[in-house]
């Protein structure tokens, strides 16, 4: 019996439409060139579309002289995806503005497309968070909580760029983590483009935050006229959870009322699936500590409760307390 050597298949190729060609589609180069190290069917062709005169070009040349096929438009993406052929092909947005992410999810419902983004956030109290999400094709819901969350973080964004969150102008601590932060959006590309392009559904959930480049938490969004007690928040959202919640981690809850965005990171207890609402904010305006309740003096319970108040007027992102983010 003799052995025939099977001869390897030719890839066929996979266009990747990819929002923006700055910082955070650079930065994701690599984990484009690892997938198609990794995959013997498919080769990613990853089409960049920016608006600024050379940017999607410059990128592509940088791609092709690693070795990864690439094609650029100079255009604005909420216009090109409106052009886009019935497909099922991904759709990557690395875009320093969020209202243009939340266009590009409105432009994009009801397609079979897949869309995974990313963004850094630069908080009001300057803390740094990485938001990513993958929005499945038929998951509305999570469509919408996405658009949602995005066009309220346009709405309290400092127009100032990637200069003030990991640029020259940006905290020194920043700057040294954003290799770990790259790392956790370029995981999530590699994991789900290969889910993506098997016909299977995106890996993890549908939003998802990070405050330090490694643990991801699951994020839902609530919209309400007036600011709420985080606790009772978070007890109605694990009544009635829009994502599978796990007991003994955290998931983030993003309030957005008129006046701006909270974050709320809550634990769900390990032993007894209560909640405990740790992290930015723990209290606000309408439900704080009582003198009554306080164990300690009266002007202890003063103290706490202008503290309490000064602590939920600074950790929430306004337009006068605004943020600062870049892809």
């Amino acid at each position: 019996m003799t052995n025939k050597r099977i001869a390897p298949k030719a890839k066929s190729t996979v266009t990747v439409l990819n929002g923006g060609a700055h910082r955070g589609a650079e930065r994701n180069l690599d984990a484009l060139l690892d997938w198609n190290q990794l995959s013997s069917r498919h080769a990613l062709v990853p089409r960049y579309v920016d608006p600024v005169p050379g940017r999607a070009t410059a990128l592509a040349d940088r791609a092709r002289e690693r070795g990864l096929a690439a094609e650029s438009i100079e255009g604005r993406i909420e216009e090109e995806v409106r052009e886009l052929p019935e497909g099922t092909e991904p759709l990557i947005l690395n875009l320093d503005r969020a209202d243009t992410i939340a266009e590009v999810l409105r432009t994009t419902e009801g397609t079979a497309r897949t869309t995974l983004g990313y963004l850094l956030v630069k908080l009001p109290t300057k803390e740094l968070w990485a938001l990513r999400f993958a929005i499945a094709p038929r998951d509305t819901e999570a469509r919408s909580m996405a658009r949602r969350l995005f066009t309220a973080i346009a709405n309290i964004t400092a127009p100032r760029g990637s200069s003030f969150v990991v640029g020259e102008r940006a905290e020194s601590a920043h700057v040294a983590a954003e290799p770990r932060f790259r790392a956790w959006m370029a995981a999530h590309t590699k994991e789900n483009l290969g889910r993506v392009v098997a016909g299977l559904p995106p890996d993890g959930w549908p939003l998802e935050a990070t405050a330090d480049g490694s643990t991801s938490r699951p994020m839902v969004v609530v919209e309400g006229n007036a600011w709420r007690d985080p606790a009772v928040l978070a007890r109605e959202l694990v009544a009635s959870p829009p994502v599978p919640l796990i007991r003994g981690e955290d998931f983030v809850i993003a309030e957005i009322t008129p006046e701006g965005v909270r974050l709320h990171t809550v634990r769900l207890r390990l032993t007894d699936g209560d909640i405990r609402v740790t992290g930015l904010l723990a209290v606000t305006r309408d439900v704080l500590p009582s003198p009554e309740s306080d164990a300690g003096s009266s002007a202890d319970a003063s103290h706490a409760r202008a503290t309490a108040i000064e602590r939920s007027e600074r950790t929430t992102a306004t337009r006068l307390n605004p943020l600062y983010t870049t892809d």
